[in-house]
């Protein structure tokens, strides 16, 4: 079913997320692009665009959790500073400060 789906889903971005921890953002990103984009192909005709704004704040608050685990000397404002930044009038994004972006479960799929 689609909520199993969803669970599966976000225990594989938690999953990658642990894994690459202690990685640079940009591995990270490259890491969870293609698991975004594969999931997000798959389910977009089944799922609303409801679920994927869902998704997209699981996965806010995940990579949150992997920004404090990286910089845990600082405080919650400089992690959001450093690991996310605003995308060419798009809005926030984790995004490396060369300008790679993690395109969220919106921006993948065609809702």
């Amino acid at each position: 079913s689609a909520k199993e789906a969803i669970k599966r889903h976000v225990r594989v971005l938690k999953h990658t997320i642990r894994l690459y921890r202690n990685a640079p953002q940009e591995k990270l990103i490259e890491m969870l692009t293609p698991k975004i984009r594969e999931w997000c192909n798959y389910y977009d005709s089944v799922v609303s665009s409801r679920v994927f704004a869902k998704m997209d704040n699981i996965l806010f608050h995940q990579l949150l959790r992997w920004g404090y685990y990286r910089a845990s000397m600082q405080g919650k404002k400089q992690t959001v500073n450093k690991y996310w930044g605003v995308d060419k009038g798009k809005g926030w994004k984790f995004i490396t400060p060369d300008g790679k972006v993690l395109r969220n479960h919106k921006e993948s799929c065609s809702h």
